[in-house]
């Protein structure tokens, strides 16, 4: 070990923030046996610079407490610290909630987070497993930032605000490749005092978050996301961890996920939540100003309000494999534009207020189109799931049905199309063309013409209203599709009905 500084070990210190170096030799290699005291996670091998005067950190370069020069943890080069530091290694104090330890941890972990700023290319920060408690979360919003959790890691804000602070700033900053957890390991984040939500996340794009949330403050959510874009979060928030909730009923989120924007066009986009759980807190998922995001697998169930909630600023958001069941008032209640909830399971409401909406595979209860949905589609599912009398009640615009299916009665719905497949174009009745004219379609896209009635002698259509062709068995009428610019021409008496139905 010592032979990664040069000469050999000259000297053992209780706590390297307490090494006299009167008499030691330039270089010389020093064993701390704990940054403060004998065993705190925060000893190493150091080596003593006597003619140096680097700013001190905290946690690679400190100075004597009696002399002059720097002592260094191993590790440091000329161009700065390499390798993979402790929180520890600043002072940071696990397993200990007095307020004298909560207000040291809030500077050592303030200085963790400077050195991390201006170090990110060197190592990783790692919180070893235990459960550290601080009364102000640092801002974990750092460019390139590795902070990782080493077995089950547990954070425990005493203070007034968030739990974790990851934000970018109200602004226009930005920050990127941010890793703060792991799949594996993630953070657990207990709220012990009066701040409202666990985790606040802004203008944080291309990272990686992963947390359990134990609790929140009135009013708060398990994570608050301001704006993020591609940005993967691995996230639990259940009641039925631990015993529940943190600091009991009180402990109850407001809020699973609640993802809005941070400015005009600044929404939370494209980002993914792997297998999220969660359980027992008001509403799950709320998503307002928030597009393109897909929540693969997971629950969002036994929430006093709902399951999933999606507002008319919501858009394009997908939902797959996931469990929405027990919730008591709805499962899914969405006024955003073209939500796809693709093989998950309900046993309460889907409510659709919004435009292109689609429910398909998966068991459900009570699906419910109201009168402001537009085009929703409802494909390959089962309804009435619980034998309660539920129904697919429909009173959208343009709803497609198919191959829905009453759980109990085994009976298929009838198959239900929307009236006009040039969605936004109506179906139109002009005056019939006079007998013999040529009727062109001059429309962008195909339609289909319906003439019937009257007395009708011969229906031709052509290309090019040079060379026609006749369409056979005409006299009670035919439908006959026109691409655009083709020609239409009937030879009648009386007074037909003509119709132009856009395809």
């Amino acid at each position: 070990m010592t032979a990664l500084i040069r000469g050999q070990v000259q000297y053992y210190a209780d706590a390297i923030t307490n090494v006299n170096v009167t008499g030691l030799a330039d270089g010389a290699a020093i064993i701390g046996k704990g940054r403060n005291a004998v065993g705190d996670g925060g000893g190493g091998l150091f080596r003593y610079v006597a003619s140096s005067s680097q700013a001190v950190d905290g946690g690679t370069v400190f100075a004597p407490a009696v002399g002059s020069g720097r002592i260094f943890r191993d590790g440091w080069t000329v161009l700065g610290f390499n390798g993979d530091l402790m929180v520890q290694d600043f002072g940071v104090v696990p397993g200990a909630f007095d307020a004298g330890t909560l207000a040291a941890n809030d500077t050592a972990l303030a200085n963790a987070r400077t050195w991390l700023a201006a170090n990110t290319n060197a190592g990783k920060l790692k919180f070893p497993a235990g459960t550290y408690g601080y009364n102000t979360s640092p801002n974990w919003a750092i460019n390139h930032a590795r902070v990782l959790a080493d077995g089950e890691v547990r954070l425990r804000c005493y203070g007034s605000g968030t739990g974790v602070i990851l934000d970018a700033g109200s602004g226009s900053q930005n920050v990127y490749d941010v890793t703060f957890g792991t799949p594996g390991n993630p953070f657990i984040i207990e709220m012990a005092g009066t701040g409202a939500h666990a985790c606040f996340v802004r203008a944080i794009h291309h990272s990686c978050i992963a947390i359990k949330p134990r609790s929140a403050g009135a009013g708060g959510a398990g994570i608050l996301i301001n704006f993020a874009v591609c940005t993967d979060f691995y996230f639990t928030c259940s009641v039925n961890e631990d015993g529940g909730w943190y600091g009991g009923a009180g402990g109850k989120p407001t809020y699973g996920i609640n993802a809005t924007q941070r400015g005009a066009g600044e929404q939370v986009s494209y980002c993914n939540f792997y297998n999220p759980i969660i359980e027992g807190v008001g509403t799950g998922i709320y998503l307002d100003y928030a597009i393109g995001n897909t929540f693969y697998s997971g629950t969002a169930e036994g929430c006093s309000t709902g399951g999933v909630f999606e507002s008319a600023n919501a858009a394009r958001n997908r939902f797959i494999g996931m469990d929405m069941e027990v919730n008591t008032s709805y499962d899914v209640d969405s006024a955003g534009l073209a939500t796809v909830i693709d093989g998950c399971d309900t046993n309460k409401l889907i409510t659709f207020r919004g435009n292109d909406q689609t429910v398909r595979n998966g068991v459900h209860s009570q699906i419910t189109i109201t009168n402001a949905a537009l085009f929703a589609r409802l494909r390959d599912l089962r309804y009435n799931r619980l034998n309660n009398g539920s129904t697919v009640s429909d009173n959208g615009t343009q709803t497609t049905k198919d191959n829905v299916v009453n759980y109990v009665t085994g009976k298929i719905d009838a198959a239900q199309v929307p009236n006009v497949t040039n969605y936004g174009v109506a179906v139109s009745a002009p005056a019939a063309p006079s007998s013999g004219t040529a009727w062109q379609n001059t429309n962008t896209y195909p339609v289909e013409v319906i003439f019937s009635g009257g007395s009708i002698s011969n229906i031709q259509y052509s290309r090019d209203n040079v060379t026609y062709y006749s369409v056979t068995g005409t006299t009670n009428g035919a439908a006959v599709r026109l691409a655009p610019g083709d020609w239409f021409k009937p030879t009648y008496t009386g007074s037909p009905n003509f119709v132009v139905v856009p395809m």
